[in-house]
């Protein structure tokens, strides 16, 4: 049965506050059905599906570039001005999970790829060990399956609906097959996981499709109706990550009762 959504519970965060999953363990696929999130109050049946975080990629003119060459960092996460060699240069937003500062010198290839006119690029780096860090800005999943050698990123099922005067708009998450098995992460989350023996940070950023309703005017153009948007970053980059976490304070989609 298809839940449609009362409201959103808080506005957009950003990742840098992970603390992980309080009380009865969390189910694999990423829904609580029967509590509110830690810190929470709600009814049940409040169906948890995140809120989508602050949109992350290379920003400006650099569109569909390949550059190899020594990579010099300025700025801090998470905002970067990224130098590769002496043919790229380009600023890029990451999630603040991401210090990306253990590249700084590497001989990297990086790769930026556009979606028609929007203004954000995703973007794949290799360092001399092979992919070391991604950042897919809402349109690049079949790139970055390639990238990492393996099926592993498919969009999940939806996990919850809201609608608008224009939209019909379905939550969905982030569904990674892992040397483990599979999980489900949903906007906000983010796990380590292992795949292909190689430990990787995710992070999900924004995943949901729209379906603009009959009749409705067009509230904007360009629009992305589709977004699965996340960040993968090699997982021996970094001193601390969290096996399980959420971002503290997330709130449930209210979903109604079941």
């Amino acid at each position: 049965m298809r839940l449609f959504a009362l409201a959103l519970a808080l506005p957009m965060l950003t990742a840098c506050d992970l603390i992980p999953w309080e009380g009865s363990s969390k189910p694999s696929t990423g829904i609580d059905i029967d509590t509110a999130p830690p810190g929470e109050t709600g009814e049940t049946a409040q169906i948890w599906v995140g809120e989508p975080l602050e949109t992350a990629g290379v920003k400006g003119d650099t569109r569909d570039l390949t550059a190899s060459g020594a990579l010099t960092l300025s700025g801090t996460s998470p905002d970067y001005t990224v130098t590769v060699g002496e043919t790229a240069a380009f600023d890029l937003h990451v999630v603040e999970l991401a210090d990306l500062s253990a590249l700084q010198g590497d001989e990297v290839t990086v790769t930026t790829i556009s979606w028609g006119i929007e203004d954000w690029q995703s973007l794949l780096v290799n360092d001399a060990s092979g992919p070391v860090f991604a950042v897919d800005a809402g349109w690049s999943l079949d790139a970055v399956n390639a990238w990492l050698g393996t099926p592993a990123l498919a969009w999940s099922e939806e996990l919850g609906a809201t609608e608008d005067e224009s939209w019909e708009i379905s939550h969905r998450g982030l569904q990674i097959t892992h040397d483990d098995g599979e999980l489900v992460l949903m906007p906000g989350e983010s796990q380590s996981v292992s795949i292909g023996g190689v430990g990787w940070l995710v992070t999900v950023i924004q995943a949901q499709d729209r379906t603009i309703k009959d009749g409705a005017a067009m509230p904007d153009c360009p629009v992305l109706d589709d977004p699965l948007s996340y960040q993968l970053q090699r997982q021996e980059l970094f001193t601390s990550v969290p096996t399980n976490g959420r971002t503290h304070g997330l709130g449930p989609y209210q979903a109604g009762c079941m």
